[in-house]
C-alpha cells in the first residue's frame, strides 16, 4: 500500500446509523450517575466549610506574625473564632443524616 493510498481522502462514503442506536446514547446509564446525590453534596460541603476553616486558623495568625507592625490581638482572635466557627459548623453539616 503506498501513502497516497493510505492517506487518500475518504471520498463521499455515506455512514448510517440505525434510530435505536443514535437514541441508546441518550439514556445510557452514565448519564445517569452523573447526578450526585443530596447526602453526598452534603459531605462535599460540610469538608469544604471545614477545610477552609483549618486555612483561616493555620494561615490567620501565620501572617499576622509576619507583618511588620504590631497587630492587634482583637481582630486576630476574631479571625481564628471565625476560623474555629467554620470548622464546627464543616463537622456538623458533614454529620447530620
Amino acid at each position: 500500500m503506498t501513502l497516497e493510498q493510505r492517506f487518500a481522502p475518504a471520498g463521499n462514503r455515506l455512514v448510517t446509523r440505525s434510530h435505536r442506536q443514535s437514541t441508546r446514547f441518550a439514556t445510557a446509564p452514565e448519564r445517569r450517575s452523573a447526578v450526585i446525590d443530596q447526602r453526598k453534596a452534603q459531605q462535599l460541603l460540610g469538608e469544604t466549610i471545614r477545610d477552609i476553616g483549618i486555612l483561616v486558623v493555620v494561615f490567620g495568625p501565620l501572617d499576622a506574625f509576619f507583618q511588620e507592625g504590631r497587630v492587634s490581638t482583637l481582630p486576630l482572635v476574631l479571625i481564628v473564632a471565625a476560623g474555629l466557627l467554620c470548622i464546627a459548623l464543616g463537622i456538623m453539616i458533614e454529620a447530620k443524616e
